[in-house]
C-alpha cells in the first residue's frame, strides 16, 4: 500500500505545474558564494586490512560567478586561509577548482576539473600508534590527484520544474511543480607520489 501512495505522490509531482520566472530581461546574473572543496582518496592497507583516508587539507573558498543570459556561466574563487597551527598538524595543499556549465531549460551540462597537490592520513592515529595522542597527521607533500568529470541533468518537463532555479538560481520557480529527471556522469582520477 505504502509503495502505491509514494508512485501517487511521485506521479502527482511530476504532472503538476509550476510558475517559472525566467528572468528574460537580465542579460547577466552575478552571485557570491562560499564552497567547500575537498576529496577523500580511500586505499585499503594489504598488509593490515585498515582503511587509509587521504584528504588535502582546504579551507572553505569565497568566490562570484556569472551566467549570461541564463545559459552559459562560470565562477572564480579564492582560498580561504589555513591558521599556522592547521598547517603544521596537516600540512598544506595546493588546489584548483574550474567549473564551467552550460544551463538550458531542459538540461544543465557541468565540466569540471580539480587538482590538489599535498594530502594527509586523516585517520593517522589508527595507522601509526605514535599519532595517538598528537594533533599531528602522516602527511605526503608531493602527493597529487587530478579529476576531471562532466555531469548532466536532463529534466522530462521543463514547464513542470526548473533547472536553472534549482541549480544556478538564474529563474525562479514561484510554485511547486515536478519532473522526471535523468542523469549521466562520469569522472576519471589520476592521483601519484612524486
Amino acid at each position: 500500500m505504502r509503495l502505491v501512495i509514494s508512485f501517487l505522490i511521485f506521479w502527482w509531482g511530476t504532472h503538476a505545474r509550476a510558475t517559472i520566472n525566467e528572468f528574460p530581461n537580465d542579460f547577466l546574473t552575478v552571485k557570491v558564494f562560499i564552497d567547500a572543496p575537498g576529496m577523500n582518496l580511500d586505499f585499503q592497507s594489504r598488509d593490515t586490512n585498515r582503511l587509509i583516508r587521504w584528504k588535502p587539507n582546504t579551507r572553505a573558498n569565497v568566490g562570484i560567478g556569472a551566467s549570461l543570459a541564463g545559459l552559459v556561466g562560470g565562477s572564480v574563487s579564492a582560498k580561504g586561509s589555513l591558521t599556522q597551527e592547521d598547517r603544521i598538524a596537516k600540512g598544506e595543499t595546493d588546489y584548483q577548482d574550474w567549473r564551467f556549465f552550460l544551463n538550458y531549460s531542459w538540461v544543465q551540462i557541468l565540466l569540471n576539473y580539480q587538482e590538489y597537490r599535498g594530502f594527509y592520513i586523516e585517520n593517522s592515529s589508527q595507522i601509526d600508534s605514535t599519532y595517538e595522542d598528537s594533533p599531528n597527521k602522516i602527511q605526503a607533500r608531493d602527493m597529487s590527484a587530478r579529476n576531471y568529470s562532466v555531469n548532466t541533468t536532463f529534466v522530462f518537463s521543463p514547464s513542470s520544474f526548473s533547472l536553472p532555479a534549482a541549480l544556478d538560481q538564474t529563474a525562479r520557480q514561484e510554485e511547486s511543480g515536478g519532473s522526471f529527471l535523468a542523469g549521466l556522469a562520469g569522472n576519471h582520477t589520476i592521483f601519484g607520489n612524486d
